[in-house]
């Protein structure tokens, strides 16, 4: 039997992922062991069990399997089906080959685990699509590999997964291996999902982005590892700005396959949390660990990251909660934190730690700069406080850069910011 030609590929990346993917743990029930005792000696009992959904079996609809037969057809019959009646759809282990987009409307679709392979062999029209009110996909494998993309918010059918117009959706405890330029999450017009412990894979193509998201509401990714892409997530203003977007807990490259853009870019977002995600950079002369652009209350916050030209980029925040807090930040080649200020602009850096700055461009350790007439106003809603630099003078110039021209920052607005190996002194 001939397998399709990218198979043995994603074989193999199935392999290497095994062997590097970090294991995300359930958290164990309260009731694991049948009940328990309440403070006053009652037993306590164990709640029924949930009884899962019905579902409809992709092989019961003339799915194969193989990798070598198309079973667009079977696969879409089996999610009409199962859209209908209210099922789930069901993949067992297999190699489901797709020549055409699938598209699960409302429904929920589960594998188990690596053994479920569903692939795509065509670059034009490749995507898993989720519409509709609640649904998911979970444990399965998803691949374009092999394929050479371009997926762009003009072209949506192009990408891996793309999830559209849906409400309440899942994508969750997936490995997705993409193709060059083909990305393995888009998320469109869209409201109420989360995107959790998936694995992005990608080629390492200037164009690879792990998770795109536009004109969307009320998203987390949270608990994701994204290798090999150029940047790890991405929230475009493209079609229309973005409001309650959360990206928590991701490992965005690592040492084997750093991030060689920007690890986390968001754009024109109202509500944004960026906290606790690690984030490997592949250099730093070109590369922004994380970049915020025209969003307002927003939190950037105990995030660690490492090499980059600048360790945080912020332009223009809003008049705003506006926060960089509890960073730890190595090996920047430039500032360890930028902020490009308006005259209605709020934010405070406050409590972050950097490792080494001034690698390669003479630079303070944090930069705040004015853009346009008027800026200057802001100097009153500026903190800088409590930060702490900790490494070698490098090429740095100063410990804090306060640009505001003739409206000087207030002296109580900059306050207990050390430094332990260097005696910089502020230009405010």
């Amino acid at each position: 039997m001939r397998l399709h030609p990218s198979l043995s590929m994603v074989a193999a990346a199935i392999a290497m992922l095994t062997a590097t993917t970090v294991q995300f743990g359930a958290i164990p029930s309260a009731n694991a062991h049948g009940g328990g005792f309440g403070v006053h000696g009652h037993r306590i009992k164990a709640p029924p069990p949930v009884k899962a959904p019905p579902v409809d079996n992709v092989r019961d609809f003339g799915a194969t399997g193989n990798g070598v037969t198309d079973d667009t057809t079977a696969i879409q019959n089996t999610a009409n089906d199962a859209a209908s009646k209210g099922k789930g759809v069901f993949f067992p282990a297999g190699t489901y080959l797709h020549a055409s987009p699938v598209t699960f409307n409302g429904v929920p679709v589960t594998g188990v685990g690596l053994g479920s392979v569903l692939i795509a062999n065509n670059p034009g029209n490749c995507a898993v699509i989720l519409t509709g009110f609640g649904p998911s996909i979970q444990n399965m494998v998803i691949s374009t590999q092999g394929l050479a993309g371009g997926t762009s918010l003009l072209v949506p059918n192009t990408a891996t997964i793309l999830v559209q117009n849906a409400t309440s959706f899942t994508v969750a405890n997936d490995t997705i291996v993409a193709g060059p330029n083909a990305w393995p999450v888009l998320v469109l017009m869209s409201t109420v999902g989360t995107i959790n412990s998936v694995v992005c894979d990608g080629t390492g193509n200037v164009n690879d982005i792990g998770v795109v998201i536009d004109q969307s509401n009320h998203v987390t990714i949270a608990n994701c590892l994204f290798q090999n892409e150029a940047s790890g997530v991405a929230v475009l203003p493209n079609g229309g700005p973005s409001q309650s977007i959360a990206v928590l807990s991701n490992t965005v490259g690592n040492v084997t396959w750093p991030t060689t853009n920007i690890g986390i870019f968001a754009a024109s977002v109202s509500i944004l949390d960026i906290s606790q995600n690690t984030i490997q950079m592949a250099n730093s002369n070109v590369s922004i660990p994380i970049e915020v652009t025209d969003c307002n209350n927003f939190t950037v916050a105990a995030n660690d990251t490492w090499g980059g030209l600048i360790g945080a980029e912020v332009f223009t925040p809003g008049s705003g909660n506006n926060f960089v807090t509890q960073n730890t930040m190595h090996n920047c080649g430039s500032e360890g934190i930028e902020v490009t200020t308006l005259a209605s602009s709020a934010i405070h850096v406050t409590s972050n730690a950097f490792g080494e700055c001034g690698l390669l461009v003479p630079s303070p350790v944090i930069l705040v700069i004015i853009a346009g007439p008027g800026a200057e106003a802001s100097a009153a809603t500026t903190f800088i406080q409590n930060n702490s630099y900790q490494g070698h003078l490098n090429l740095l110039n100063f410990l804090i850069v306060c640009g505001f021209g003739s409206a000087k920052i207030p002296p109580a607005n900059v306050t207990g910011n050390t430094q332990t190996q260097t005696a910089l002194s502020n230009f405010l």
